[in-house]
């Protein structure tokens, strides 16, 4: 019997403690807060990136960060984008704006982009033959560079605490506060 209390506090402890952070109580409902400035810094660790479009122009794209869009469930990424002529050697700044929903991928414990979409592509600035080719392709190659690529990722060590509990990550929604992982029993599959 003292052993079995003795578990028991353990767990309460555990949670109490954070080992799941941002998990409510026992008998609450349980999830994960991502903030905004987190999933920034996380995606912020795969970028600068660097492309060739044909084989005259250059693409830089910039530090992106990520705004939260509650409203539509989704999140948006904004970044600018170096655009250098290899023959001329001319550089040429554009920003672009993205909206994107997101998806757990448990093989890599992820959250990840996905339905990547433009909804913003500046290209002030630009002469009439590169701006027209950085519309016609720029941006489904961003959408493509950017479409599964993580934003945050859980440790093994919060993975294996949360299925020592008996929980795993499933819905994710957007709020106000950052983006929301539900943690549900490993039954529910």
């Amino acid at each position: 019997m003292n052993r079995r209390r003795a578990s028991v506090q353990v767990v309460a402890l555990a949670l109490a403690g954070g080992l799941l952070p941002g998990c409510a109580g026992v008998l609450g409902p349980r999830s994960v807060t991502i903030s905004e400035e987190e999933l920034t810094r996380h995606l912020a660790q795969r970028f600068p990136v660097d492309r060739r479009l044909l084989d005259w122009i250059d693409l830089r794209l910039e530090t992106p960060r990520v705004v939260l869009r509650p409203d539509t469930n989704r999140v948006a990424v904004d970044m600018g984008v170096e655009i250098r002529e290899r023959l001329s050697r001319r550089s040429f700044p554009l920003q672009i704006g993205l909206d994107s929903a997101l998806r757990y991928e448990a093989g890599s414990g992820a959250v990840v982009l996905s339905d990547v979409k433009v909804r913003r592509l500046g290209v002030t600035g630009l002469p009439e033959n590169v701006a027209s080719v950085v519309l016609q392709l720029g941006a489904p190659l961003a959408e493509r560079l950017l479409e599964g690529m993580a934003i945050h990722r859980f440790t093994q060590q919060q993975l294996t605490s949360a299925a020592g509990h008996g929980l795993r990550p499933d819905a994710i929604r957007v709020t106000p506060k950052g983006v929301q992982m539900t943690l549900v029993p490993l039954e529910a599959s």
